[in-house]
Order: C-alpha cells, then sequence, then structure tokens
C-alpha cells in the first residue's frame, strides 16, 4: 500500500504532538531519577536508632514525588517553545542541561542538609557574597567531592538516557500513526492540549486553590522526614522567596507577623508594655533615659569573633589544641553562656541583630541602610556622648558597612587596609591573626570616653589546624563555615 505525503497542516500538527511528548518524557524521567536521589539522601543522613512506621516513609515518598513533578513539569513548559523550534534531533542538548542543573541541586541539598542540618535555606546566597574562594577550599578538603559528581555523572546519564529512549520509543508510534492518518486530527490536537493542561496542572501540584508549596512539606511528625521531601530545585526556590521577603519593607509589620502578632498592641502587651495605641507603644519604645552623667566615663569594648562557636570551647586544650589563648585563664571570672541560641545565621545577619535588634534582616542592603535607624545602638550610644568607633580586619566595603555604618551612628570604621598601614608587621593570614593594637581615633572622644565595636574575621580552612591538632572533623568544619 503506497502511503501518501502528509499535508503540511498534518506535519505541524506531529510536531506538536512530538513536542509534548518530548516535555512528557522529561518531566518522568527527570523526576524519577529526583525521587531516586531522596531515597538515597534519606539513607544515608538517616539518625540512628531513629524507628518510623511505613506509612510516614510513604508520604515523604509520595510527597516528595509530587515536588519532584511540580519543579520538572514548570521546567518542560519553559522548554517547551524551545523544543519546538528546534529539530528533534537537538532536543538533547537543552533537556540534558535540565537534568544535570535538576541533578546537581539535588545533591548540593543533600550535602546541605548534612552540615545544616535543613535543606537549602537564604543562608545559602552566603556562598557568592564571602569568601568564596575560601569556601571552595573548604568544600574540596571536607566534602567527597569526587563521589559526588561520580553521582551526579551517573544520576545525570540515566535520566539522559532513559528521557532519549522512551521519547524515541513512543514518537516513532506517534508520528507513524499520524502520517497514515490512523488517529485523527482532531484527537491529535485534543491530545496536545490535554498533554499541555496536564503540564500546567502538574506545575500547580494540586486541583485546589492554593499551588502545591511551603505548607506542604510537613507531612509526618519527624523533623527529619519533612526535611527531606523537598528537591534541591524547590529548596532553593524557598530559600531565594526567603531572601526576597527578608529585604521587602513595604509593610511596615512584616517582621512582627513572622513572630506571630498581627499588630504591635498585640506584641507590646506580651511584653508588658503600654498598649492603648501605636503612638503609646511608639512611646514607650522610644522612651528616653535620663540626660548624660557627667564627667570621666569608662570606655565600652565589644569584640564579635566571626564564626566563633561552641566548639573552641568544647575542644580547647591548653597542650594540643589552644585556641583560646589568653582568653583560656579569664573563663573562671568571667560570664559564659554555653546555652543560647543565635539571633541569625551568618556574620552580616548576626552584626545587623546586634546593632539594630530587630528581626528583619537584611535589613541595611535595601534602601533602609541609607537612612539612619532611630534605634540603632551606635547611633543611641553617640547621642549619649561617646565617640563611637568600628573596628574590623575585614574590608570596610564588604556588605557596604564602610557606607552603612556611617549612616547608621559610627563616628569612624577602620578596616583592614588602615590596620594593615597602621601595623606593617601584624600577621593578617586567613585567621585574620592580629597582635595588640591600640584603636586610633582621628578625633578624640568627647569627654574621654569611647565605644568601639571590633569585627574579627578569619578565613574558611580547618584542614590549616585540623592535621596538627586533632580537632574532629565534623567540629573544624563547622567552625570554619560557621556563617
Amino acid at each position: 500500500m503506497q502511503i501518501s505525503e502528509p499535508s503540511r497542516g498534518r506535519r505541524w500538527l506531529a510536531r506538536l504532538a512530538s513536542t509534548t511528548l518530548q516535555s512528557w518524557a522529561l518531566v518522568l524521567c527527570v523526576a524519577a531519577v529526583l525521587s531516586l536521589l531522596r531515597l538515597a539522601q534519606m539513607a544515608w543522613h538517616w539518625p540512628q536508632g531513629l524507628d518510623v512506621p511505613l506509612s510516614d516513609l510513604w508520604a515523604v515518598v509520595y510527597q516528595g514525588a509530587r515536588f519532584d513533578l511540580k519543579v520538572c513539569a514548570a521546567a518542560a513548559l519553559l522548554l517547551w517553545p524551545v523544543f519546538l523550534a528546534l529539530p528533534p534531533r537537538w532536543h538533547g542538548a537543552p533537556a540534558g542541561l535540565l537534568a544535570v542543573v535538576f541533578v546537581t541541586a539535588s545533591l548540593i541539598n543533600l550535602h546541605y542538609y548534612g552540615f545544616y542540618k535543613t535543606p537549602i535555606d537564604p543562608v545559602v546566597f552566603g556562598f557568592f557574597e564571602d569568601d568564596t574562594k575560601a569556601i571552595l577550599q573548604t568544600i574540596w578538603s571536607d566534602f567527597p567531592v569526587l563521589l559526588t559528581l561520580a553521582v551526579l555523572a551517573g544520576a545525570s546519564w540515566a535520566a539522559i538516557t532513559a528521557r532519549r529512549e522512551l521519547y524515541a520509543t513512543l514518537s516513532l508510534r506517534l508520528n507513524a500513526a499520524i502520517a497514515i492518518r490512523r488517529v485523527p486530527a482532531l484527537v491529535v490536537l485534543l491530545g496536545v492540549l490535554l498533554g499541555l493542561f496536564l503540564l500546567v496542572l502538574t506545575t500547580k501540584g494540586t486541583l485546589r486553590a492554593m499551588a502545591l508549596g511551603r505548607q506542604n512539606v510537613t507531612v509526618t511528625t519527624s523533623q527529619f522526614l519533612n526535611d527531606m521531601v523537598p528537591n534541591g530545585v524547590i529548596a532553593l526556590k524557598f530559600a531565594w522567596d526567603g531572601r526576597k521577603a527578608s529585604q521587602n519593607f513595604s509593610d511596615p509589620l512584616l517582621g512582627l507577623r513572622q513572630l506571630g502578632y498581627a499588630t504591635p498592641q498585640e506584641a507590646a502587651r506580651v511584653l508588658g508594655l503600654p498598649a492603648g495605641s501605636e503612638a503609646e507603644v511608639r512611646q514607650a519604645l522610644f522612651a528616653r533615659g535620663g540626660s548624660p552623667v557627667p564627667g570621666q566615663r569608662k570606655h565600652l569594648l565589644f569584640f564579635l569573633m566571626e564564626s566563633w562557636s561552641a566548639e573552641p570551647f568544647l575542644y580547647h586544650d591548653d597542650k594540643n589544641f589552644n585556641v583560646l589563648g589568653r582568653l583560656a585563664p579569664t573563663l573562671d571570672q568571667a560570664c559564659h553562656f554555653s546555652n543560647f541560641d543565635a539571633a541569625q545565621p551568618g556574620t552580616h545577619p548576626s552584626l545587623e541583630a546586634i546593632l539594630f535588634t530587630t528581626p528583619i534582616t537584611p535589613l541595611t542592603l535595601g534602601v533602609q541602610g541609607q537612612r539612619p535607624i532611630p534605634w540603632a545602638v551606635p547611633l543611641l550610644l553617640k547621642q549619649a556622648g561617646y565617640r563611637t568607633v568600628f573596628v574590623t580586619s575585614a574590608q570596610a566595603g564588604w556588605r557596604g558597612l564602610d557606607r552603612v555604618l556611617r549612616t547608621q551612628g559610627f563616628d569612624e570604621v577602620i578596616d583592614a587596609s588602615f590596620l594593615q598601614r597602621a601595623y606593617p608587621d601584624a600577621q593578617m593570614g586567613i585567621w585574620g591573626g592580629l597582635g595588640p593594637l591600640r584603636v586610633p581615633l582621628s578625633e578624640p572622644a568627647p569627654q574621654g570616653a569611647a565605644a568601639a565595636l571590633c569585627l574579627r574575621t578569619h578565613g574558611y580552612q580547618p584542614s590549616a589546624l585540623r592535621p596538627a591538632a586533632g580537632l574532629p572533623a565534623r567540629a573544624a568544619r563547622r567552625s570554619a563555615l560557621g556563617w
């Protein structure tokens, strides 16, 4: 039997069907690989002694598969016009790139959870905003990079090969059926529209009003199992959404709502403050103290040690691992708080929490950093008659500190460049080592009083200490990477 050449319309119809089929092959194969990686992540990080019912495991696998299908369907929709424009023999390039990116994100999420005990969160953006080179060196020395690359190659190859074989098998039958008019054109068109509709529906993730999102991550009573639900791509999206929300100052009550308070009066009542009206709350919050005490006063010095965590105190040893130095003999008379929660994760958010006492961060990276914050600690000290100085062994250009800190009440900002000139013999290595120094003031402090905040920074290379000191690997990583 002789088969006539298909018309131009049927050729376009076959191309639409082939493109939709390619998109679905990509979704199913990449989502299947992401689900397998989730099982591997659960096995890799399974807590010792954790015993959960099989129903909980199934809930995690099922909900995780929904998120896998969601992100893959969203990517397939974006690639659909690309597949339509390119010849089928070139579809492997964008599809393969997508598979590699998604597998990479899931593997990053695996190791991120191993260190931070949480899926990817906004702290991950510190990779680009802090010392990226030092972070990469630490990752190379402390994480199974080669094994991870091998898994990346194997999982990506599996997704790419499965997509190619699935598409090749189904497309041959589909194109042949369309070409010989076995399937009516209307049925093919309806099939294409149905495939696109299902892609959109899968991207939404549910038939309900609200799309599948962060509120759907909690499916069991185990925090560990709930943390296994998001894949790397959706966790990165949640982190990005959280970052944008933290920089959105259009709603002045955003911080209160994040803490569970609908109005300032509600929070004031919990704190025992006057709460009759917003004006009364404001007056209580910004109430002025008495006039500055005349005469000589003491200097105020505050040292903030970046990445200084509990490990130096836990593993300190005078002979084998002396990290406290001259601080060690003073601990008997010091106020040492060994059980506390950090205000924020990371150097810059913690610094903002100390200076501005607010849960909203980053506060000074936007327009808010261009005008004084009335309750900023250095501004209040300045108003009390102190000369305020900020000293850091980092560069003052980091996060715009040279501009922001002066706006927020510091009279002077002294950074690594100034210290290197003032102390040419000082060691300014990866640990930011500085010997005894005198804080120089360009102008004398009023009444001889100065308030100085010293931010001492160091690098991220625990390998420089661990071989000689015998510091446990986990403690070294946490001390070094404690952003």
